[in-house]
C-alpha cells in the first residue's frame, strides 16, 4: 500500500489503543513482561497522522516520546542491576531503581495521558461528536463528567495504584536483607514471594478493569466514522499544501531508528555477556533503511539479507565467547583440543562479524549517499546554469567527505571491538595484562562512532529540510 492510498483512508487509532493496553499487566518481581516503552512507541506512532492537524495531539505525541525514554531507561537499569549487582546489594539496587523510576513514570505518564485524552475531547468538540464529550455519571456522588474525562481519571488511578503495589514487595525485600541478622526477621524471606504473587494478582485485577475501560472507549471512538473521515480530510488538505513535509517526516523517523541502531552497537559486556545484542541494532538499522523507501525491491532484499547475516554472526560470536570463557581457562590454549576448537570458533566468528559489519556499513553509507542525491539540497535537474550544477557537485562532495570520515571511524571502532572482545582470553603472558584495560578504547570508539553517525544523519536531514524549505 502506497503512502497516498494510506492517507485516503479514515483516521485510525488502533495503534494508540494497542499501545495503551501494554500498561495493564503486573510486574514479575521487577520485570515488566509487556514493556511499557513498547506501548509508548505504539501510541507515539499511532498519533502521527492526527498530530499533523492538532497541536494538542502533537504535544501528547512528544510527551509519550519522553515517557518512552523513561520506561526504556527503567527496564535497562533493572536488567543491569539483576546482572551486575552483588547478592547483598541487589535488593537495595532494585528498590532504589524501582522507587525512583516509579516516581518519574507517574510524573511523565500523568502528563502524557492527560494530553492524549484532552486531545480526544477537543477533537470531539471541534468536529461535533457528542459521543465522546457527552456527560455521564461518575463515582458515588454521581458527578456529571464527559466519557473522555471518566476514562482518563480511571486510567490515572490505575497507573498510580499499579506503581505503588509493584514497589511494595521490593520494600519488604530490602527490610529482609537489612535485618537478616535478626532472628525475628529471618523468616521474612518466606513471605516476599507470597507478597509478590498477591501484588501481581491485585494489579492484574485492576489492570483488567483498566483494559476493559480503554477498549470500550476506543471501540466507541472507532464507531465515529464521520469524525475519523473529517480528520482524514483535514490531513489530506495539509499534505496537499505542504508536500515536502511527508518526505521530511519519513526521513526523520528513519534516521531516529538508524541512530538508535548505531548506539546499540556500543558494546556493554559483563563477563562476555552482551547486554545489548548487536542483532537488535541490526533490526533498528534495517527498519530505518526500509522506511526511507529509496531502494528498489531487490536492494531491499539485499539489505534484509545483510542485516540477517550480521545479526546471526553477532549472536554466534557472543555465544562462542561466553562458551569459551565459561568452560576453559587461558592456560588451556594449546594444551587442550576442545579449548583450541572453542578458541578458533570464537576468533573465527568474531572476524566474520567484523567483516560483515564493515560490508554492511559500506552499503549503509551508499544508501545515505543516494538519499542525499535524491532529496538533499537543490536538484541538478532543476538547475538552469552551470553555476548551479557546480554548486550541486560541491554540495555532494561535502557529504562524500562526511561519509568517508564516518566509515573510517566505523572501521576503527570495529577493529577495537574485535581486538578487545577476546583480548582477555589470550594465553596468559604477564606483559599482556595491560591489554585488559583496552575495554575503555573499545567503548569510547563505539560511542564516538554512534555520535559521528548521528551527526551525519542530522546533517542529511537538514539538507532535506532545506530542499523543501519553501513548500
Amino acid at each position: 500500500m502506497t503512502l497516498r492510498q494510506k492517507n485516503t483512508r479514515s483516521m485510525s487509532f488502533l495503534a494508540v489503543a494497542v499501545g495503551l493496553c501494554f500498561f495493564f499487566n503486573p510486574n514479575l518481581s521487577v520485570l515488566d513482561l509487556l514493556p511499557d516503552f513498547i506501548g509508548c512507541a505504539l501510541v507515539f506512532l499511532g498519533l502521527t497522522r492526527v498530530a499533523r492537524i492538532n497541536p494538542v495531539m502533537q504535544e501528547a505525541r512528544g510527551k509519550f516520546l519522553k515517557l518512552l525514554m523513561v520506561c526504556a531507561a527503567r527496564d535497562f537499569l533493572v536488567l543491569m542491576a539483576l546482572g551486575s549487582s552483588a547478592a547483598n546489594e541487589k535488593a537495595t539496587s532494585l528498590l532504589l531503581i524501582s522507587f525512583c523510576a516509579s516516581l518519574l513514570f507517574l510524573w511523565f505518564a500523568f502528563s502524557a495521558f492527560r494530553a492524549l485524552f484532552d486531545g480526544f475531547y477537543g477533537l470531539s468538540v471541534l468536529n461535533d461528536c457528542p459521543a465522546l464529550f457527552a456527560e455521564a455519571t461518575y463515582g458515588k456522588a454521581r458527578v456529571k463528567r464527559s466519557r473522555t474525562e471518566i476514562v482518563l481519571r480511571r486510567a490515572l488511578v490505575f497507573l498510580a495504584l499499579r506503581e505503588i503495589i509493584n514497589v511494595l514487595p521490593e520494600l519488604s525485600s530490602l527490610s529482609a536483607s537489612s535485618g537478616e541478622m535478626n532472628p525475628n526477621r529471618i523468616n521474612m524471606y518466606e513471605y516476599i514471594g507470597i507478597m509478590r504473587v498477591f501484588a501481581a494478582l491485585a494489579v492484574l485485577v485492576l489492570g483488567v478493569i483498566y483494559l476493559v475501560r480503554i477498549l470500550k472507549y476506543f471501540r466507541l471512538l472507532q464507531k465515529q466514522g464521520d469524525l475519523r473521515a473529517q480528520l482524514a480530510a483535514k490531513e489530506r488538505e495539509v499534505a496537499a499544501r505542504f508536500p515536502g513535509n511527508a518526505v521530511t517526516r519519513r526521513y526523520r523517523l528513519a534516521f531516529i531508528l538508524m541512530s538508535i541502531g548505531a548506539f546499540l552497537l556500543t558494546d556493554f559486556y559483563i563477563d562476555f555477556c552482551n547486554i545489548v545484542p548487536d542483532a537488535l541494532a541490526a533490526i533498528f538499522l534495517l527498519g530505518g533503511v526500509l522506511l526511507a523507501d529509496v531502494l528498489s525491491r531487490k536492494q531491499k532484499l539485499l539489505a534484509l539479507a545483510v542485516a540477517v547475516a550480521y545479526g546471526v554472526l553477532a549472536t554466534l560470536s557472543s555465544y562462542f565467547a561466553e562458551s569459551f570463557y565459561a568452560d576453559f581457562a587461558n592456560a588451556q590454549i594449546g594444551h587442550n583440543a576442545l579449548a583450541d576448537r572453542a578458541y578458533a570458533l570464537m576468533w573465527g566468528s568474531a572476524l566474520a562479524e567484523m567483516l560483515v559489519f564493515l560490508g554492511a556499513l559500506v552499503l549503509l553509507l551508499l544508501f545515505l549517499r543516494r538519499a542525499v542525491d535524491k532529496w538533499g539540497g537543490y536538484l541538478a535537474a532543476e538547475a538552469d546554469s552551470d553555476f548551479e550544477s557546480r554548486r550541486r557537485e560541491a554540495f555532494l562532495e561535502e557529504f562524500d567527505g562526511e561519509l568517508i570520515r564516518t566509515f573510517i571511524f566505523g572501521l576503527v571502532a570495529a577493529l577495537f571491538s574485535f581486538v578487545y572482545d577476546y583480548m582477555k582470553v589470550l594465553p596468559a603472558i604477564k606483559w599482556l595484562r595491560f591489554l585488559e584495560f583496552f575495554w575503555a578504547f573499545d567503548f569510547c570508539a563505539s560511542l564516538l562512532f554512534g555520535v559521528l553517525f548521528t551527526t551525519l544523519l542530522a546533517n542529511i536531514l537538514g539538507a532535506i529540510k532545506q530542499r523543501f524549505m519553501f513548500d
